[in-house]
């Protein structure tokens, strides 16, 4: 999928078929989330970023390192037709390491 779309989940009982249907939209919202990687010298501060694109609404960000949420992210900020841009300092690289960048919509409750 690469565009939004509007979904239509449909529930009706199998065991009383005079109940009635119930209908809900649901909003698939799609944006493009571009990491940077980088290079760092060993002991050296430096900040990694992720630019999410295509949104309505300002999402909500965390970086991970495996599955440890990161303390003093950025989250970044949306402005009209510009990408919002996550940032992430990491204050003493020792060895190579992955770090995740986790976008939630800000537009739909999940």
């Amino acid at each position: 999928v690469t565009t939004d779309k509007t979904y239509i989940c449909s529930v009706s009982s199998s065991v009383n078929k005079e109940s009635a249907m119930k209908t809900i939209d649901v909003h698939l919202n799609v944006y493009d989330v571009t990491p940077i990687s980088k290079h760092a010298f060993p002991g050296t501060s430096t900040t990694i970023s992720c630019t999410i694109s295509g949104l309505e609404a300002k999402a909500t960000v965390i970086w991970k390192k495996g599955e440890q949420e990161q303390n003093g992210a950025v989250e970044g900020t949306l402005a009209g037709d510009n990408p919002q841009i996550s940032t992430l300092t990491i204050a003493n690289p020792q060895n190579d390491e992955a770090y995740t960048c986790v976008v939630t919509s800000g537009q739909y409750a999940s």
